[in-house]
């Protein structure tokens, strides 16, 4: 099963996984698994529920040999849902703290008068 993440308007979709982090966690509770997150492009991030993390080796080498050479990826690299974490990782097992950018974006929003 592939789950597909966008916004209402399937433009910079992408950018509701910072804007919303709870997307992923509540994606993840749904399947009770880990989600394979692959961000293709700016509109959209796709994500698929995982058995075992040994499987994103298997996925980071099909998605690399199928985003070689397509334009405007956003990136080349699956990422992981830690469910049991509540974590975003990238393969190396860095974390990406969802909660400070969101509250980094919500700062800019207020400081520019809400526009």
């Amino acid at each position: 099963q592939v789950y597909v993440l966008t916004n209402s308007q399937n433009c910079c979709g992408a950018a509701a996984l910072f804007y919303q982090p709870e997307l992923l966690q509540n994606l993840a509770d749904y399947n009770s698994k880990d989600l394979a997150v692959f961000p293709a492009n700016l509109n959209c991030v796709y994500c698929v529920p995982m058995a075992n993390v040994e499987q994103l080796k298997e996925y980071q080498e099909m998605y690399a040999k199928a985003v070689q050479g397509v334009e405007h990826i956003l990136s080349e690299n699956v990422l992981h849902y830690d469910l049991a974490n509540k974590q975003l990782k990238q393969l190396d097992g860095s974390v990406i703290d969802l909660e400070q950018i969101q509250s980094v974006n919500r700062r800019r929003v207020h400081s520019a008068g809400g526009r």
